[in-house]
């Protein structure tokens, strides 16, 4: 890939070294032969090389190193989950370019673990601990899921990322965390149940004769784009709105809809994955 040919994002955090550096890592991001070492021109950091000099570097990488090489960048800044977005937002705007079949791959490789990562970083970020946050849950079951989810949440994210157990041992992990939730939820349907005689709701599920991006791209719009008053359409977090479209729809071949598949139809910066052309959408 040529330099003249990257567009460039801007990364709030931009680690760099010299190639000389004692403790180079392999992933670590070093000056291309022929320019500035530092990364520095006219004084000042140049982002346009930084940005290249990623580029080149991500797609030279053979595919099952792309995401050890992600995660060791998000061990390296302060603030990984915007520098997971800015690498997003810079892979994105150099899909157009004439890339090769492994450069490819890899932007597409690249784009998935990131889509991971920023969801297990938004989980660790969520709802931070706080004696108020806490006092929000009106029962104790709700009070210890709140703080077992904040518990599991990080010590997921940090054993991800330094790859400290194995698969097996993660999905034990997981299953571990699953079963306590769902014993207090349980618990808390049989009381509700029990005090109230409710016979819980039965799910209904409908099917589209649609393509989904074309569906999820309605709920996207009521988001983002079509506004009454000055306020949206609907007012929603997009991680709860594509569960609800998971429970509740199914694809047009009777078959449940991922709902990463629809988290990312959901994000602003996922052009290429809504629909082109008119809208589907014509309230006013």
């Amino acid at each position: 890939m040529k330099k003249s040919f990257i567009k460039t994002s801007s990364f709030k955090e931009h680690l760099v070294k010299r190639s000389d550096s004692p403790d180079l890592h392999r992933f670590d991001i070093v000056a291309l032969p022929g320019e500035a070492a530092d990364f520095r021109s006219k004084a000042k950091f140049s982002m346009s090389q930084y940005c290249n000099t990623l580029l080149q570097k991500l797609f030279d990488l053979e595919k099952f190193l792309v995401k050890a090489f992600v995660k060791y960048h998000c061990t390296q800044v302060n603030e990984p989950l915007i520098w997971l977005n800015s690498l997003e937002e810079l892979i994105i705007l150099n899909l157009d370019f004439e890339l090769s079949e492994k450069q490819h791959v890899n932007a597409q490789e690249a784009l998935k673990i990131i889509v991971e990562l920023q969801e297990q970083f938004s989980r660790s970020q969520h709802r931070p601990y706080s004696r108020q946050n806490l006092n929000a849950f009106k029962t104790i079951e709700e009070k210890v899921a709140y703080l077992l989810k904040l518990k599991d949440s990080q010590k997921t994210l940090e054993i991800d990322l330094s790859n400290e157990l194995s698969f097996n041992d993660k999905i034990e992990r997981e299953l571990v965390f699953l079963k306590s939730i769902l014993a207090i939820a349980l618990k808390n349907k049989n009381d509700f149940n029990k005090n109230t005689g409710n016979v819980p709701a039965k799910q209904y599920q409908f099917k589209l004769n649609i393509n989904t991006n074309r569906f999820v791209n309605v709920f996207y719009e009521m988001m983002y784009e079509k506004e009454i008053d000055g306020k949206p359409f609907l007012e929603a977090k997009a991680s709860e709105l594509a569960e609800f479209i998971t429970y509740n729809f199914i694809d047009k071949n009777g078959k449940t809809i991922p709902v990463n598949t629809v988290k990312t139809i959901l994000k602003p910066s996922r052009i290429e994955k809504r629909p082109k052309g008119f809208s589907d959408f014509f309230l006013n």
